[in-house]
């Protein structure tokens, strides 16, 4: 009897840590960059990789998007003028769909070139790889508008330059600052996958039923890719724009929700801000509170008053956290 009982409580045990994980990939990216080096660095001295070892692009302050995870830490990455594109490899995703979200901030008027990709992760044979194609699959694009100086469409395609769609009826601003979140659908087969874009001005943490442009295949490119890679393109002289914030994920919430930025947006103070970097939780209060961390079981970590200001939590395993706050809850996923 003892031992059935053992058995079925490690049954259950097995079968929660099964849907814990399941959950937490759907939730969790697989890998961010947030630029935490300083001002004026090259890029290429922190992982990223130029075709002919040229890390032209430098790191610059970053952006501020309300409630988006990635806003407000470290710095970001200014793409500028003509020369090298920069690549940094992330975990393969091999089925579903991938996600890459980034802000973006415009800073010049445009060509029609696209200065973003996802890639196979492979290296061209021309930087010393094996791969012998452009396997850069959607890529996003930003040209002049025709009637307003101050104003960008934005372009997307699957691969083909010349098969490139712009949003000429909802330009962005230039100096305005932007989510972008691309989708990349694997779909079984040969030569039908899909991209989409999504442009937001403010946290949905739903996916919208309809994209900004696409969905797009091309049965006549170079082949589908299973994205493992992204890349900056900086494509001409008088180029100038803002990235930071990347998250790439296997879904929506991932990179996007309440949950991945790390907040529940219904239950949050104004007056109380919660965010994060790579080894705490900060939580700000505009006087003392009492701050209670608590794991996602409910199992109280940390108990602290807190002070006005920034409170710095040390977060040593990853995973889902609640903050009581000045008696407002809060959720973060670490």
């Amino acid at each position: 009897m003892n031992q059935f009982i053992f058995s079925k409580k490690a049954w259950f045990l097995h079968a929660f840590l099964i849907f814990y994980f399941s959950v937490t990939a759907q939730i969790s990216p697989v890998w961010t960059e947030n630029f935490e080096y300083p001002s004026g660095d090259e890029i290429g001295d922190h992982g990223w990789v130029f075709e002919n070892s040229n890390p032209y692009l430098k790191v610059c302050p970053g952006l501020i998007f309300k409630g988006y995870t990635g806003s407000g830490i470290g710095n970001g990455l200014r793409i500028k003028d003509d020369g090298e594109a920069a690549r940094h490899t992330f975990p393969q995703i091999s089925k579903g769909n991938v996600y890459v979200s980034f802000l973006v901030q415009f800073n010049s008027n445009l060509k029609s070139q696209y200065f973003f990709t996802l890639w196979d992760g492979n290296m061209p044979s021309w930087a010393g790889g094996t791969d012998t194609k452009f396997a850069f699959n959607g890529r996003i694009y930003c040209e002049n508008n025709s009637e307003f100086d101050s104003k960008l469409n934005i372009g997307l395609s699957f691969h083909d330059n010349k098969k490139s769609i712009y949003t000429a009826d909802k330009p962005v601003t230039v100096g305005e600052t932007y989510l972008l979140v691309i989708k990349y659908e694997i779909v079984p087969g040969e030569n039908n996958d899909k991209v989409s874009l999504y442009l937001l001005d403010r946290i949905l943490d739903q996916e919208p039923g309809k994209p900004m442009l696409g969905p797009l295949s091309d049965n006549t490119s170079k082949g589908d890719i299973y994205p493992a890679g992204l890349m900056f393109r900086p494509s001409h002289a008088g180029q100038d724009i803002v990235v930071d914030g990347i998250r790439v994920g296997s879904s929506w919430n991932s990179v996007i929700s309440s949950t991945s930025s790390g907040i529940a947006m219904d239950s949050v103070n104004p007056a109380i801000k919660i965010s994060k970097d790579s080894q705490s939780i900060l939580i700000t209060l505009p006087k003392k509170e009492q701050i209670d961390l608590y794991e996602a079981t409910g199992r109280l970590l940390f108990s602290v008053q807190g002070h006005p200001g920034i409170n710095r939590i040390p977060v040593t395993e990853k995973g889902l956290y609640i903050i009581i706050a000045g008696q407002k809850k809060s959720k973060i996923f670490f």
